[in-house]
């Protein structure tokens, strides 16, 4: 296998992923939906209500989203492939299994919402069951990207300023990433906020590291 080919569609895969953020982000701050809120658990007519009324963006944010999460997945495997070159098989593994399964809850999660979305508008709304189950989903998967994000960081080499940079914005994503499911509603926003900015300058900086990478 040529490595640098695969550091190079590594390296697009991340910023693929980081523009697809943007998109995100943006998408929510011009239309104020985003699928955040139907993540955790809410009164079930208020749930139901908004759950229509969102239905049309929501698709397009779960456009967005798909892309994203296989850009992501890839980008995670590719690094993979590089990493086993120095670093310990089985922790460059374990992190790649954590963020693999992150992949799969989030297609789960698009999906169960969407679904829930279309049915509540044939006028079958969600059910409370399904609803704490959609939370319960939401934080396991973010608990487990917090999870891959510290193993990530001890199998990541740090012998380069770069290197050693990414480590410390992998470590705080996940620092962050476990503090916003724990904290005040009133910190939420600028939690999540921060937990953005550090989880998309780690891959791009990942990305640039990969893009002059040679075998």
């Amino acid at each position: 296998m040529n490595l640098t080919f695969v550091a190079k569609w590594t390296a697009v895969m991340g910023a693929m992923a980081s523009l697809m953020v943007f998109l995100l982000v943006g998408l929510a701050v011009a239309t104020g939906v985003s699928q955040e809120y139907f993540e955790n658990f809410h009164p079930l007519a208020e749930y139901t209500e908004k759950l229509v009324k969102a239905a049309p963006l929501l698709r397009i944010g779960f456009a967005v989203d798909n892309v994203f999460l296989m850009s992501y997945a890839t980008f995670f495997v590719g690094l993979a492939i590089i990493l086993r070159r120095s670093a310990d098989h089985s922790l460059v593994n374990l992190s790649l299994a954590a963020m693999l399964a992150v992949a799969l809850f989030d297609m789960v999660e698009n999906h169960h919402i969407m679904g829930m979305a279309d049915i509540a508008a044939q006028g079958f709304p969600p059910s409370q069951g399904e609803v704490r189950w959609q939370m319960v989903l939401s934080l396991v998967k973010f608990h487990l990207s917090c999870l891959g994000a510290l193993l990530l960081a001890l199998a990541f080499p740090r012998t380069t300023a770069l290197g050693r940079w990414i480590v410390g914005l992998l470590f705080a994503y996940a620092f962050f990433g476990v503090l916003i499911l724990t904290s005040p509603p009133q910190w939420l926003d600028l939690l999540a906020l921060i937990r953005t900015i550090f989880f998309v300058f780690s891959f791009l900086l990942v990305s640039w590291m990969l893009w002059g990478f040679q075998e």
